[in-house]
């Protein structure tokens, strides 16, 4: 249970909550935005992508395009998680989506947003291929263990950023209803 490098294990379920809570600010905030007349589609599908990341992480969804990433080329190096492949086909329409939200939020939200989203891809993507071309090269050495402990780091604050631009932007769509009520 607390072997980061397994899969199911304590820290890919508190991985799950954060998103979790992370996907329901946002759909909250979606909510607020809709009924305040504001700009609310892109949240509420923000809300819809981070609930599949939630999924993915709880029944290791990304693992299973292992055969599809080494049809297109992965297997080795910085692909040697060949999952990588597709995921960034995956991962780049969830970047789409992430900026129609981002262009909508709260200058303090936005900021967090994109940091979340920068910690959140560069530890499941960026940290993922280095550890890769790592355990390629050295096999399962100290350094492949360091890296994908800091990999799922990355992911569990980059969480915690977009949670915290989805409060963050509640907050400012609330005061924005309190005022329209007045």
């Amino acid at each position: 249970m607390f072997d980061v490098a397994s899969e199911h294990n304590i820290w890919t379920w508190m991985n799950v909550v954060y998103m979790i809570l992370a996907a329901s600010v946002l759909y909250m905030n979606a909510r607020v935005r809709k009924q305040n007349g504001a700009v609310s589609t892109g949240w509420f599908l923000t809300a819809a992508g981070v609930l599949l990341l939630s999924l993915d992480d709880m029944i290791s969804i990304h693992e299973r395009l292992e055969v599809l990433g080494r049809a297109m080329g992965g297997g080795s190096g910085f692909l040697h998680f060949a999952w990588v492949v597709p995921g960034m086909i995956a991962a780049a329409i969830l970047l789409f989506v992430f900026a129609l939200t981002i262009r909508s939020a709260a200058a303090s939200a936005r900021r967090s947003f994109i940091l979340g989203i920068v910690l959140f891809f560069g530890g499941a993507f960026g940290l993922e291929m280095l550890s890769g071309a790592v355990l390629s090269a050295y096999g399962h050495q100290s350094l492949y263990t360091i890296l994908y402990h800091i990999e799922e780091l990355f992911e569990a604050v980059g969480i915690i950023f977009i949670l915290s631009a989805g409060l963050k932007d509640l907050l400012q769509q609330s005061s924005v209803r309190r005022s329209l009520a007045s």
